[in-house]
């Protein structure tokens, strides 16, 4: 999944790279595999939303940085 997310934006790569350090902590800390795996869906299904957004409303801003 981290080669998808490098492909779309620096800022989702930034997300997915905190996202996983804080699961990695709480899967270390206690038994919260499913709340991790929740939390982590939520996540990715939040930046897709908002990297379709974005691309939907600027689609010039991508072509020009």
């Amino acid at each position: 999944s981290s080669a998808t997310t490098t492909t779309a934006a620096p800022t989702t790569t930034v997300k997915a790279a905190t996202a996983t350090t804080t699961a990695a902590t709480l899967v270390v800390t206690g038994p919260t595999e499913n709340l991790v795996v929740q939390v982590l869906v939520a996540l990715l299904f939040l930046d897709l939303g908002y990297l379709t957004l974005s691309l939907l409303r600027s689609p010039r801003r991508r072509l020009n940085p």
